[in-house]
C-alpha cells in the first residue's frame, strides 16, 4: 500500500515526516487494539482493508477523496 522511494541525500526533515505517517497510520488503523490475529497475514489482511478504506476518505477543503 506504500510506494517506496530513496530519501534525498543531505535532506534530514524527510525523516519527520516518515515518522509522522507511521504515527499517524499506527494512530487510525491500530489503536484501540482489541482483537488478535491468529497470524502476520491476517494483520495484514486487516491493514491493507483499513489503508484502502482509508483512500476514499473526503479530505477537508478538498473536493476529492486522497485516491
Amino acid at each position: 500500500m506504500f510506494a517506496h522511494h530513496f530519501c534525498r541525500v543531505g535532506r534530514g526533515n524527510e525523516k519527520g515526516v516518515v515518522e509522522n505517517l507511521v504515527g499517524c497510520s499506527r494512530r487510525n488503523f491500530l489503536v484501540p487494539f482489541d482483537r488478535e490475529f491468529g497470524s502476520f497475514t491476517e494483520l495484514n489482511e486487516h491493514l491493507t482493508a483499513a489503508c484502502t478504506a482509508d483512500l476514499h476518505q473526503w479530505v477537508r477543503g478538498k473536493a476529492d477523496t486522497k485516491f
